[in-house]
């Protein structure tokens, strides 16, 4: 039997997952509005990986850190 949720913890959940799907809706709307193929997909997704994971210099996301 599971504990009932705390407030706080229904707030996190309910924020996480409207964030999560918010950014999958995002890239949804843009694949389909740039038209993008699965490589050109493929190589977005690569470049971002690349940010995430060595740090990026500016802009946006980048919470890697260098390896």
């Amino acid at each position: 039997m599971y504990a009932p949720m705390t407030s706080r913890q229904y707030v996190f959940q309910k924020i996480f997952i409207g964030f999560m799907f918010g950014c999958l809706s995002a890239a949804s709307t843009a694949a389909i509005c740039f038209k993008l193929s699965p490589a050109g997909a493929a190589d977005i997704l690569d470049v971002l990986y690349a940010d995430w994971v060595y740090g990026g210099g500016g802009g946006g996301g980048g919470g890697g850190g260098k390896l």
